[in-house]
């Protein structure tokens, strides 16, 4: 049986369900892996020995070369997975002022160098990767096949749903733009609370993000969204987002 370790985050975050529990979890469960969550003491400690792949997603952080060496030291498979297009990061996103992008390109670079195989969400992203590696793929992001759309009975005002974070202000507020006659829309976010919108007086409701994917799932059931809205900017950053862009 095939070993897999993954540093454990400690904390919710929806791209790493689908990336990473939403995959590993139900596989193990199967018992087709084993599969762990590692902390900065296992991996200190040479756990890594006792696992055959040790699978990074979105490294970013300086210390993700040092997990990478830990793990080719314990002779493990080294699988790194990213899903943003680190290249070409706009300068309206917020990572250009949180972090150094000049620095996470160098950092990744080598990162993706030092990879036995990495996989990618896009065929934007593909390219990226094999720019510097050349066993990359695509495993695009999925749901299970049980989830089911639902029909909603009709009501006064349709409810339109957005999820993200505010790394898509900007895409917001470029989609808005559009926006003509909202009289029978409400609009729903997760996650990013639209301040903006306030000013155009355009109805929204807001719910933040839940603690488990489970909870996250019931939310969005009942807030009865009978839309989605996704507005993208045309540029290399979101080609990397989705492969309809």
């Amino acid at each position: 049986m095939i070993k897999i370790a993954t540093i454990s985050l400690g904390y919710y975050h929806a791209s790493e369900h689908y990336r990473i529990e939403g995959v590993f979890k139900p596989l193990a469960y199967k018992g087709l892996i084993q599969w762990d969550r590692l902390s900065d003491e296992d991996i200190s400690n040479g756990c890594l020995e006792d696992y055959d792949i040790f699978f990074f997603w979105n490294p970013s952080h300086p210390k993700s070369m040092a997990y990478i060496k830990a793990a080719q030291k314990a002779g493990c498979k080294v699988w790194i997975d990213f899903d943003d297009d680190w290249e070409n990061v706009p300068l309206y996103h917020p990572h250009t002022w949180r972090t150094n992008p000049k620095f996470q390109e160098e950092l990744n670079r080598i990162i993706i160098k030092e990879a036995d195989a990495v996989t990618v969400t896009t065929t934007s992203l593909k390219e990226l990767g094999l720019k510097y590696n050349s066993n990359t793929f695509i495993v695009p992001n999925a749901l299970q096949n049980k989830i089911n759309v639902i029909e909603h009975e009709s009501t006064d005002k349709q409810v339109i749903g957005w999820r993200g974070s505010d790394r898509h202000i900007e895409d917001i507020r470029a989609g808005m733009k559009a926006l003509k006659d909202w009289t029978n829309i409400k609009f729903h976010f997760v996650g990013l609370c639209p301040w903006f919108f306030v000013d155009k007086g355009i109805p929204f409701t807001y719910s933040t993000w839940s603690n488990k994917i489970q909870d996250y799932f019931n939310q969005l059931m009942l807030t009865r969204m009978r839309y989605c809205w996704w507005p993208l900017i045309d540029n290399q950053f979101n080609q990397g987002i989705s492969n309809n862009v």
